[in-house]
């Protein structure tokens, strides 16, 4: 009502438009009009309501996210009694199930010593404190560069994707239009004529191969102009490219998590060597020792 019901009619020399839609919007203002302390409140009301609810939401929020570090899943517990009840004949859980019980019962631990950083190690150690809860431990390796190549891989393959579907879109266009003759037009004149001829022109060309421009690695694009090559091949060749270097960087990851698993191994065999030793050559051990003196 405070847009419709003004009298303003706008100026169309300027670009203010106040008929049809525009009868409901503020263009029915003038610049210097009153109402215009009418939208200005009603924001400012409309802004602080919506804080208030996020502010209600995020009370109740806390309250539940509070209850739940303190006490866990009380359903997902209820669940477990219910499930170790019935042995026999139980319905085996799905996907979403499995992957909503991993995500409620882990957790994320840094900065861990390198006496620690092997699955093992990392197992017995939890298990020691937290008995018979801890069903696995696994540790994380760094991986943001092999995430980058695979998303960059990605990336190379969607482009191909989407310029083939175009490219034999045209094909068929052009292949469907081909017998067709160019000057008979049976379109009404004018320029319905005009886009009608054209469109048809354009089909019964062949479309050719599509190009790309590279302007990477280029030393002087203003000069030389970017390089236009063949899109396919090119996108074919940085996808292999990818793909071995994908292959290398899964590779180095996995030596590199069993050379260190080999290295703490061999540390350990050197630490019960050298302690089975010392008690040897002390007398405290008692493997080698008999009755007889």
């Amino acid at each position: 009502p405070t847009y419709y019901t003004n009298p303003y009619e706008g100026n169309p020399e300027e670009g203010i438009i106040t008929e049809g839609y525009f009868r409901f919007t503020i263009n029915r203002l003038e610049a210097d009009s009153v109402r215009l302390w009418v939208p200005w409140g009603y924001a400012i009301l409309f802004y602080c309501f919506c804080l208030r609810r996020i502010w209600v939401e995020w009370e109740t929020f806390v309250a539940l996210r509070f209850h739940f570090l303190a006490n866990g899943d009380v359903g997902q517990q209820q669940q477990d009694v219910i499930r170790s009840s019935k042995k026999k004949g139980q319905r085996p859980q799905n996907d979403v199930e499995l992957h909503l019980e991993q995500y409620r019962n882990s957790c994320l631990v840094e900065y861990i010593p390198e006496s620690h950083r092997r699955d093992r190690e990392l197992f017995e150690f939890f298990s020691a404190i937290f008995p018979n809860q801890v069903k696995r431990a696994e540790i994380l390796l760094n991986a943001s560069r092999l995430t980058k190549l695979i998303q960059e891989r990605q990336n190379y393959v969607e482009s191909y994707e989407n310029l083939y579907a175009i490219h034999f879109r045209e094909k068929q266009l052009y292949r469907s239009h081909s017998g067709e003759d160019n000057d008979a037009c049976r379109c009404c004149g004018g320029l319905t004529n005009i886009l009608c001829c054209g469109r048809k022109r354009r089909r019964n060309e062949k479309p050719e191969e599509p190009r790309i421009a590279l302007t990477k690695g280029r030393g002087c694009l203003k000069c030389e102009g970017p390089k236009l090559v063949k899109a396919f091949p090119y996108y074919l060749s940085e996808i292999k490219r990818l793909n071995i270097e994908i292959e290398e960087e899964h590779e180095r990851i996995m030596v590199e998590k069993q050379k260190s698993e080999d290295t703490q191994e061999s540390q350990n065999l050197f630490s019960m060597g050298l302690e089975l030793g010392s008690r040897f050559v002390t007398g405290e051990s008692t493997e080698l020792a008999c009755t007889t003196g």
